[in-house]
């Protein structure tokens, strides 16, 4: 069972949402006579051990998420191009900011010191905030220079993963705890707690191979196409963007509820 897009979620499910219910939505927009037809996709069709990936590099995902969505982007450029519709695929890179729990239980850890890297933290990931994201999206509505485009979406500069684990560990007034085991061996401890964990804990795994994939392999995306067409480049940088998502953390209490369940 793949864990990668959540916990305990199914091929079938994805592929019911990132593909039939995709096919469903451009059938009803063909029939309202649309012009433009704006696909939310993910760097992940590509797979990761690429540093600045482009746009034009072969799909490679990994996952059930990834395969799914590989299967949307494709449909959507086969039926708009069939009916003529202007298409744009756009690929948000590592999104986070306000509002975004999935990483609520990494910033806790990393704040009471629970969290530890065990990589090199020398391989590349792309953080991209919220905002500038929603930005690329409203510059692509009825620009010509879009049509029939993919484009990624990501910060101005990828950054390591030590870089980005340090600069939550700052915003959290803490200390990363860095044990550098390697990559090989962390997929089989990684393995081995999935292995413990799920035959008999009957619970999901604190750590996983796909969460040491995240971390021990590149994984950053070359936003220099959307640059070019539409002139589009993200603003807010790392530590701005870390500083109002851990802000609104504070002031949501959710660093404190994910501590008051365990």
């Amino acid at each position: 069972m793949d864990k990668w897009g959540g916990h305990g979620v199914t091929y079938q499910q994805f592929y019911l949402v990132n593909y039939e219910l995709t096919k469903k939505v451009l059938e009803a927009c063909n029939k309202c006579r649309i012009k433009q037809f704006i696909y939310c996709s993910t760097p992940g069709v590509q797979g990761l051990g690429n540093r600045l990936c482009k746009e034009e590099q072969e799909y490679n995902p990994r996952n059930d998420y990834e395969k799914t969505k590989t299967e949307g982007e494709k449909e959507v450029i086969r039926y708009c191009v069939e009916k003529e519709i202007h298409y744009t695929i756009i690929r948000p890179d590592f999104v986070y900011g306000p509002g975004d729990i999935r990483r609520i239980k990494m910033y806790q850890n990393i704040q009471n010191k629970k969290f530890v890297l065990t990589t090199s933290g020398k391989t590349y990931l792309h953080p991209t905030y919220v905002l500038d994201v929603a930005r690329a999206f409203g510059e692509v509505i009825e620009n010509p220079n879009a049509y029939n485009e993919i484009f990624n979406v990501s910060a101005k500069k990828d950054v390591t993963v030590q870089f980005y684990l340090q600069k939550i560990a700052n915003e959290t007034d803490s200390k990363l705890i860095h044990i550098n085991i390697g990559y090989k061996a962390s997929i089989a401890l990684a393995a081995l707690v999935e292995l413990l964990c799920e035959k008999i804990l009957k619970r999901e795994a604190f750590v996983t191979k796909s969460k040491i994939d995240f971390l021990g392999l590149d994984h950053s995306t070359s936003n220099q196409k959307i640059r070019d067409k539409i002139g589009f480049v993200a603003e807010t940088s790392l530590e701005e963007g870390l500083r109002e998502t851990l802000n609104w953390c504070r002031k949501e209490r959710m660093l404190e509820k994910v501590n008051e369940k365990e």
